[in-house]
């Protein structure tokens, strides 16, 4: 399981002028999985790798009480992100895995200052395709662009994910698949540090943020831990 330094806990984007928080008594974590993923088993590992961790880890968070959603209606990926900002209770889309398709979604997202959190997009989308930049600032995460790991480095560390993942779903996961995995359990363990302010939109993306950047290369050493500030 990768395991990072959780930095920022408290703070908010550097051009956030409005703070969008999140209401109801469960926050809901969106899943994106449009057809494409659906079509495609190594893409489709990913997305299970994504709920294998919410199975093994939400139920023991403090301070916070999580639900997924995994979606699946929509022709479009920007289909699949409107239905997640329509949402008043989410707090973070997992989003695209497959290279330069979260420039598609990010626009949707950020303008309702709603953190996008792609496990394998290494495209870096560009300031144009935040629609809300000059109020939210960046609202985009990923494991490739900001932690700066592989997933040969990821699996070295966690060497029973895979064993995990064939319980779950009986075959070996794709390459890739570990990285939905540790988004979505970086994600749950700054939900849980953010305790009473895991609502607000603009602290959760610009923690997930910090964390992923304190931590950069740190997939590279076998066993790294989240140390906690």
């Amino acid at each position: 399981m990768l395991a990072v330094v959780l930095a920022g806990c408290s703070g908010t984007g550097a051009n956030t002028t409005t703070d969008v928080t999140a209401t109801g008594t469960s926050l809901t974590v969106f899943l994106s999985d449009p057809p494409a993923v659906r079509a495609d088993q190594a893409l489709q590992d990913v997305v299970e790798a994504e709920q294998l961790a919410f199975v093994e880890h939400a139920g023991a968070l403090k301070n916070v009480s999580l639900r997924p959603r995994t979606l699946t209606k929509g022709s479009q990926v920007s289909d699949l992100a409107r239905t997640a900002i329509e949402n008043n209770s989410a707090i973070a889309y997992v989003g695209e895995v497959q290279s330069g398709l979260s420039r598609q979604t990010v626009g949707i997202t950020n303008a309702e200052d709603l953190l996008e959190l792609s496990p394998t997009d290494p495209v870096k989308p560009s300031q144009a395709n935040f629609e809300s930049y000059s109020s939210y600032g960046r609202t985009f995460a990923s494991l490739p662009l900001d932690l700066g790991t592989s997933p040969a480095a990821l699996n070295r560390a966690d060497p029973a994910f895979a064993r995990d993942f064939r319980r779950d779903f009986g075959h070996a996961p794709s390459a890739d698949a570990i990285e939905g995995y540790d988004a979505v359990w970086v994600l749950l363990r700054v939900l849980s540090a953010e305790g009473g302010h895991a609502n607000d939109r603009a602290k959760v993306a610009a923690s997930v943020i910090a964390t992923l950047k304190e931590n950069a290369g740190r997939a590279s050493v076998p066993a790294f831990t989240i140390k906690l500030k």
